[in-house]
């Protein structure tokens, strides 16, 4: 055989693990949108729990197809990491638009460097076709898949619905949800469930982010790299539980500096406020109740929230989940907030701290979070729902207390939702009136007199006349109340500038003007009768015409004009210069 029959020969073999590599990721990828379709259909939550595993898978393979964007890294790179670079993008090319542009590359630079053209036709690929350890090495892996049988992958790829064989890979029509789903049942039955362990890829692709957005030797210095690994992994769950956005991230703070001077009065009330938020004690009875050694340490993460910084995690933990639980007593009278704060995203080791209490609860770990307030959140992460041996008996009573916490807000949250379909049921019995109101115009257009000899007809008729007219006159209720506000508005304006007509007040006493002559000229007859001829010469039945002036005899204006909303909306309630302007004027004349 000669030298150019080898070159040719590995080079096949070279094409073959490249092809390989990305039939699988396009396999792992078409069956993860799969999962979100079927959890789509299935419930929010699960939806949420999909959207937020195939994020975490996502940014564990960051990092790797990344580098094939950098062109230093291209000067070194061997075929076997251009080889995995390019299943790994692959892989989540239709997730992250980084990801598609790295498969881009990685042909063109696999083209220009080694002579290898990946974009010709090439046959369906199995475990059979490629030598294992070229599959290995160009298998689409993310942390946490090291025992992953990528021959059995490549094999389930080969086998899958939709493989477009000239291609080798999947067809361009099953690239998109709505093209999976008509195969998923085939796809379910010869994909089962990955073997990843979810925590450790998840520690990893925590321990990846960090490195990326901090300087883990400065914010952990004393701790070693596996510890440092859980610290990330913490950090990363209580940030994405409070709602932050994970790709920009707030600084770390390690609490070293002191609180400004200027803040120390209001971290003093803050700390006592959010602890009180998250237990149901009296501000007070923190400071009062718990160790005074820890007010430093609770005032300067309050300020750090405020300044944009994420304080210490391990001070969270120590600090407010543990030793401030010794001003927390009983399990106090649980106090909602005025509006629920954020979702959060979970991470399984969130899910994993808030599942006893979850259950406690009648939820979901996910579901559970939701309904807590954020400090509650952080207190229930940084301890992973463990009791201190020591602090454990006032720890529980905080954990009573986000249970109950919980459920109230739930209940809460079903009112509101309750509440909210009430009214769109009103607002949808609103336009059913109007629309009778319409429906019996129409009807005495098209109605002879003589109709109906039972009566039942025209006391319809008169039925629906007389709701219509009940309509009208709260609408003109709600007019003149405009207009009376209106000018409530313009006299106060006035007074605000000390009797002096400005731009300002001009044109709200235009507005006034406007409104108080709208109202006198529909008042008179000589309007209606304007506006009914209108209708009459643009081809409206003249019984239809009778009986909307009659409707809306009771209004200052057309209907059209009674209901239709302000073109700009005007503050509500007086301002200080007005209220004070006014108490001066009322003393002089006194």
């Amino acid at each position: 055989m000669s030298s150019d029959d080898v070159l040719a020969e590995a080079s096949q073999e070279i094409i073959k693990g490249l092809r390989a590599g990305m039939q699988v990721a396009e396999f792992l990828s078409r069956r993860r949108r799969q999962d979100l379709a079927r959890a789509e259909r299935r419930s929010v939550e699960d939806e949420r729990r999909v959207r937020q595993f195939m994020e975490g898978e996502r940014r564990l393979a960051a990092p790797v197809y990344r580098s094939a964007l950098d062109e230093g890294w291209w000067e070194t790179a061997t075929v076997e990491q251009a080889a995995r670079v390019y299943s790994v993008a692959g892989r989540f090319a239709q997730l992250d638009p980084d990801a598609s542009r790295a498969v881009a590359e990685c042909e063109r630079q696999v083209q220009a460097r080694w002579n290898l053209d990946l974009s010709g036709p090439g046959q369906a690929l199995t475990s059979q076709d490629v030598d294992p350890k070229v599959l290995a090495a160009a298998a689409p892996s993310i942390p946490g898949e090291e025992r992953e049988n990528w021959g059995q992958r490549l094999d389930e790829a080969a086998q899958a619905p939709g493989l477009d064989a000239a291609a080798g890979g999947l067809a361009a029509t099953d690239r998109s949800v709505l093209g999976l789903e008509t195969s998923s049942q085939a796809v379910e039955a010869a994909a089962p469930t990955s073997s990843v362990d979810t925590l450790e890829a998840e520690r990893q692709m925590a321990w990846q982010w960090a490195q990326q957005h901090y300087n883990v030797e400065d914010i952990w210095p004393l701790l070693l790299d596996g510890e440092r690994q859980n610290a990330a992994h913490m950090l990363y769950s209580m940030m994405a539980a409070e709602g932050h956005d994970m790709d920009n991230p707030p600084a770390f703070d390690n609490l070293s500096q002191d609180v400004p001077k200027e803040l120390k009065a209001a971290a003093a009330e803050g700390a006592q406020a959010d602890f009180a938020k998250a237990t149901g004690i009296r501000p007070g009875d923190l400071d009062r109740l718990s160790d005074h050694r820890e007010q430093k340490n609770r005032r300067r993460i309050w300020a750090a929230d405020q300044a944009g910084r994420y304080p210490d995690p391990k001070a969270i933990q120590w600090s407010i989940a543990m030793k401030s639980c010794e001003a927390v007593h009983s399990v106090n009278e649980v106090r909602l907030a005025d509006t629920p704060d954020r979702a959060g995203t979970y991470t399984e080791l969130a899910k994993r701290a808030a599942a006893d209490e979850a259950a406690r609860a009648g939820m979901k770990p996910e579901e559970y979070l939701d309904h807590l307030n954020i400090h509650q959140r952080r207190m229930l992460i940084s301890t992973q729902g463990k009791m201190d041996d020591y602090y454990g008996e006032r720890m529980q009573h905080a954990a009573d207390y986000r249970v109950a916490y919980a459920r109230a807000a739930a209940q809460a949250r079903t009112e509101r939702e309750a509440a909210g379909e009430q009214r769109l049921a009103a607002h949808a019995d609103h336009k059913a009136v109007q629309g009778s109101g319409q429906e019996h115009s129409q009807d005495a257009a098209t109605t002879s007199p003589g109709a109906g000899a039972n009566g039942t007809g025209s006391r319809q008729a008169r039925s629906e006349q007389t709701a219509a007219t009940g309509l009208a006159r709260d609408q003109a209720s709600v007019a003149r109340a405009r207009t009376n506000l209106e000018a409530g508005e313009a006299r106060e304006a006035l007074y605000a500038s000390g009797g002096a007509p400005t731009t300002t007040t001009s044109r709200e006493q235009a507005d006034v003007s406007r409104a108080q002559a709208d109202e006198t000229a529909w008042d008179s007859q000589a309007a209606r009768e304007a506006w009914a001829q209108q209708q009459l010469d643009a081809g409206t039945a003249p019984e239809a015409v009778r009986a909307a002036v009659t409707g809306q005899k009771a209004l200052h204006e057309p209907a059209s004009h009674a209901t239709r909303a302000p073109s700009k909306p005007r503050p509500r309630g007086r301002s200080q210069g007005a209220r004070q302007n006014r108490v001066r004027s009322q003393q002089r004349h006194q």
